[in-house]
């Protein structure tokens, strides 16, 4: 028997797998699916914060969002079918933009010698600046899958039905604090 294109995508979403390796009666009693960035600090704060609340854990890598968006949104349709899920987070981390090297953060360029305190100061607000460049885009990242999120059929819903409420959360790993992302203002707030 032919194995279908939808089968055939079921079958190679390895975030429908996390899903499926989870307890029934988890998935059933959870109210809450989470959607992080798949490092182990957060992963490991967010594991002891959800503890004793009903909750899914969707480990996904921050660069994998946009390339898998449709297999997220699989999988998110599916959860919502076999569970009690009303609201769904989106947490997003401030070093999962594309990974930057020591030298970058640094200011260095190849070749580059040590010099004096003014190349120095110079070079380290040239890693500041990369630093804060790659946390803006990993901000940008998870506006990007939060608008894709809220315009998915199976969390905006037809008109009149009832939907899952979207969140987005933003992990600061330099000072540990979460940031909310407020929809009105299209920004990350304390």
């Amino acid at each position: 028997m032919a194995t279908s294109v939808l089968e055939k995508t079921h079958m190679q979403n390895a975030y429908l797998d996390q899903i499926g390796e989870l307890p029934k009666e988890q998935k059933q009693s959870s109210t809450w699916l989470i959607i992080a960035h798949d490092e182990p600090s957060l992963v490991h704060k967010l594991q002891d914060a959800l503890v004793d609340s009903q909750a899914i854990l969707l480990r996904v890598p921050q660069s994998h969002w946009k390339r898998d968006r449709e297999l997220i949104e699989q999988a998110v349709e599916e959860t919502l079918k076999s569970s009690a899920v009303q609201q769904i987070a989106l947490v997003g981390h401030s070093q999962a933009s594309p990974t930057v090297c020591k030298s970058q953060l640094l200011g260095e360029t190849s070749g580059q010698q040590n010099g004096d305190v003014q190349d120095s100061y110079q070079r380290l607000m040239r890693g500041v600046q990369t630093a804060q460049t790659q946390r803006e885009q990993a901000k940008q990242d998870v506006i990007q899958q939060y608008t894709y999120l809220a315009s998915t059929s199976c969390v905006a819903g037809p008109e009149g039905s009832e939907s899952p409420e979207l969140h987005a959360f933003f992990y600061m790993a330099e000072t540990g604090l979460f940031l909310k992302f407020n929809p009105d203002t299209q920004s990350f707030e304390d």
